[in-house]
Order: structure tokens, then sequence, then C-alpha cells
């Protein structure tokens, strides 16, 4: 019996095609991991670190150019051997980063005030939680103050601790403590009064120096 000569054909055929298969998929490969290759050698290039010299001359001039136009970007380029795109995005770039240092700067300013203010707040309300009616020596309760109140209350216990402050110097200067007249002040007693007897007390305390 003869050997069937079309399947013996076919069969070879096939087996030839198979092995162009291998080798053109071999090939892709082959392709696809160098195009890969140079995409990355090409976003090295783009992308690469600024040496020293050329951070040091951008900075420069971009304390005194920071938005230059096409042919600043052009002549700075050409003078530090990069891509005008280059310098574009590193310009951009640094006028980003100024930006949000400024507004960390305002933020924390603004941090540093509102802690003041929290602290002057609570000054004024423990001024006020220690006020006391000077008729009957009783407590007053906050809600029963009107605005005017309040600002005289804050304002009586600031005398007082310059009145404090003035009646340590005398006794320092007079040679007699002068504190508990000091501390219990009439109800006639000025800021005008107080300013008069600090400047007196500091032009003394000049002329003995």
């Amino acid at each position: 019996m003869l050997p069937d000569m079309n399947s013996t054909a076919s069969e070879g055929d096939e087996s030839q095609r198979n092995g162009d298969d291998g080798i053109n998929n071999k090939s892709s490969s082959e392709d696809l991991h160098n195009n890969s290759i140079n995409n990355q050698d090409l976003k090295r290039k783009r992308f690469h670190r600024h040496t020293l010299e050329q951070i040091q001359e951008m900075e420069a001039f971009f304390k005194q150019h920071p938005h230059p136009n096409n042919n600043q970007r052009k002549e700075l380029s050409d003078k530090l051997g990069l891509e005008p795109l280059q310098v574009k995005f590193w310009f951009q770039n640094k006028r980003t980063q100024l930006k949000t240092w400024h507004e960390r700067h305002k933020n924390s300013c603004f941090r540093t005030e509102n802690n003041k203010l929290r602290a002057e707040n609570m000054r004024c309300k423990e001024a006020l939680s220690n006020a006391r009616c000077r008729a009957c020596g009783r407590a007053i309760a906050v809600a029963q103050m009107s605005s005017n109140e309040h600002c005289l209350r804050v304002e009586n216990a600031q005398l007082r601790e310059q009145i404090e402050y003035v009646a340590t110097i005398l006794a320092k200067f007079v040679g007699k403590s002068l504190a508990d007249e000091a501390i219990t002040p009439s109800s006639t007693t000025s800021p005008t009064i107080d300013t008069e007897v600090v400047r007196n007390l500091k032009g003394k305390q000049k002329n003995e120096e």
C-alpha cells in the first residue's frame, strides 16, 4: 500500500508554517523589547537632572525674569546646553514652588496671629469672670453687663496691673512699700493720672542714673 503523498506534503507545509510563526513571534518580541529600551532612553534624556551650574544660572535668571519669553528661554537654553522646553518646565516648576512657599508662610503667620487673639480672648474672659461689684463686692454675671461695661472691666484690670507696677517702683525709690495703697484705687482713678506717675518715675530714674 503506497503512502498518501498529499497528506505528507500538507504535514510538511504545516510544520514549516509553525516554524515561521515561531520565528516571527520571536522577532516581534525582540522588536518590542528594543522599542521599550529606546523609549526609556529618550525619557532619561528628556527628564535628566540638571547640573549645579545649570541650576545656579537659572536661579539667577529667575530673580530678574521670573516669566521669560520665548527669546529669553532660547538664549538661556543655548547658553546652558538645554532644550527650550526644559527651561520652560523648570521655570514653571520654580514659580509653583515659590507660590506654595508663600502660601505656607502666610498660613503660618495667620496661625500665629490667631493664637495671639485666642490668648487675648482668654485673658479678657478671665478678667470678666473675676469682675465684682464695687458697692456690694459680689461677682457680676457677664450676661448682666453691657458691651461698654465689658470694655470698662477689661480696662480696669489692665489699670490694676499698671498700678501694681507703679507701686513696686515707688517702693524701690522711696524706700517704703506703697502696694497696699496703690492696689485699691478709688473710683476717680483715671488712666491720665497713672500715665503721669509713670512719666515722673521714669524721669526720676534717669536723673539718678
